[in-house]
C-alpha cells in the first residue's frame, strides 16, 4: 500500500501503478482544456460567480483548489465501489480497459445508469464517463427520499517528470437530496481543470515516501448557485502529520468578473479542526474564513470524505442560504479496483 493509499482512502488505489516522485520545486502552469468540452455544458450557462459573501467564497474555495478538484474526479470514478453487488453495474473488461454499465438494480436496491470506461498503460489511465450514476433512496429522519447523481465527462491521470499530473474536464448533475445531509441537490457542479501532485518533505515514519504533498492547478470551475469562477492553486502543502484538517501553505486565488479572492491556508501556524484559512478580496484583507478544508488530506479510509467535497459542499451552501432566509492504468486500475471494491 503506498503513501497516496493511505492518504486519499480507497478510492486512490485504482491508480497505484502511476509511479509518483518526489517535487522538483518547478512551477505548474497547465492550460485549461477550453473550448466545447463537457464542463461547457453547465459552465457555459453561468454567469460570472458572485463573491459577495463568506458563504459563496466557502462554496467555491471548497471545491476548485488542486487537491480538492483531484479528490472530487476520484470519487466519481470510486462510485462503482459503494455496489456490493458483482453483477451491477456489469463489468466487462477488454484488452487494456475496464468498463462498467447501468441499466440494473445492485442487491441494495441502488439504480445504476449509465456508463464509464478506464483505459490506459502503467503511466497513465484514461476514465470516460457517459451519463454514469446512481438514484438510490436514504433515509431522511424516517422519511425515504431519493437521491441521484450523474457525471458526464473525462479525467486523465498519468506520472510526469515534475511528477504526478491530473486533467479533468467533467460535468455533475445531483437531484433529490443528498445522501449526506438530505438537504435538497443543487444541480449542475463543472470542472475544466488541470494540476499537478507531488510527494515532498521529510520521511518521518520512515516508510521510504516523503510525507507531505505538493498540489499546484487551475482550471475554471462553476456551480449553479454561485457561478463561474477561474481557479489557481499555487504550492497548497498537505501534511499527513502536522495537520489533518487543513493546508499547511500556498495559496488558491478565485477570480470572477472584477473580483479576485485569495485563500492563503495558514495550517502550519494555526490548525483548526473546522478548517480556517484567510483571505482577501480585491487585495483587501478580510481576516479567517471557516470551513475550506483539503478534501485530499488524511481521511477516515474510505471514499465518503471525498463525496462530501462534491455533495457537502453544494448541501452546505444550500443550508446556510436557508437559515438566513429564515432569520431574515488499465490492468492495474482492474487489479486495485478490485482489491478496494
Amino acid at each position: 500500500m503506498t503513501k497516496y493509499t493511505t492518504r486519499f482512502g480507497r478510492v486512490l488505489p485504482l491508480l497505484a501503478p502511476l509511479a509518483l516522485v518526489a517535487c522538483s520545486g518547478d512551477d505548474f502552469q497547465p492550460s485549461s482544456t477550453g473550448g466545447d468540452t463537457f464542463a461547457d455544458k453547465v459552465l457555459g450557462n453561468l454567469p460570472p460567480a458572485r463573491l459577495d459573501t463568506p458563504d459563496h467564497i466557502v462554496s467555491l474555495a471548497s471545491s476548485a483548489s488542486a487537491p480538492n478538484v483531484f479528490a472530487i474526479s476520484m470519487f466519481a470514478l470510486g462510485i462503482v465501489q459503494t455496489s456490493n453487488d458483482p453483477a451491477c453495474p456489469k463489468k466487462t473488461e477488454g484488452a487494456g480497459s475496464v468498463r462498467y454499465d447501468g441499466g440494473c438494480t445492485d442487491k441494495n436496491g441502488t439504480q445504476w445508469f449509465g456508463s464509464v470506461e478506464i483505459t490506459g498503460s502503467q503511466a497513465s489511465s484514461d476514465v470516460s464517463y457517459e451519463d454514469f450514476g446512481q438514484k438510490k433512496q436514504v433515509d431522511c429522519a424516517g422519511v425515504k427520499k431519493d437521491s441521484t447523481l450523474a457525471f458526464t465527462g473525462t479525467a486523465r491521470y498519468g506520472a510526469a517528470a515534475s511528477g504526478f499530473e491530473f486533467t479533468v474536464d467533467l460535468r455533475g448533475e445531483f437531484t433529490g437530496v443528498d445522501e449526506d445531509h438530505c438537504q435538497p441537490a443543487l444541480g449542475g457542479v463543472a470542472w475544466d481543470y488541470s494540476g499537478t501532485v507531488a510527494q515532498t518533505g521529510a520521511d518521518a515514519d520512515g516508510d521510504g515516501q516523503p510525507d507531505d504533498t505538493l498540489w499546484n492547478g487551475s482550471g475554471r470551475m462553476g456551480l449553479i448557485e454561485t457561478g463561474v469562477v477561474e481557479a489557481s492553486t499555487k504550492g497548497e502543502l498537505v501534511s499527513e502529520a502536522t495537520c489533518k484538517t487543513e493546508a499547511l501553505s500556498g495559496t488558491t486565488e478565485l477570480s470572477a468578473g472584477k473580483d479576485v479572492v485569495l485563500i492563503t491556508y495558514d495550517g502550519k501556524t494555526d490548525c483548526d479542526e473546522t478548517g480556517t484559512v484567510q483571505y482577501s478580496v480585491n487585495g483587501q484583507p478580510k481576516g479567517e474564513l471557516e470551513g475550506v478544508k483539503c478534501s485530499a488530506s488524511p481521511g477516515s479510509g474510505s471514499g465518503g470524505g471525498l463525496g462530501a467535497a462534491l455533495v457537502g459542499a453544494l448541501a452546505g451552501f444550500a443550508s446556510r442560504r436557508r437559515r438566513r432566509a429564515g432569520s431574515g492504468s488499465a490492468s492495474g486500475v482492474l487489479d486495485a479496483s478490485e482489491k478496494a471494491r
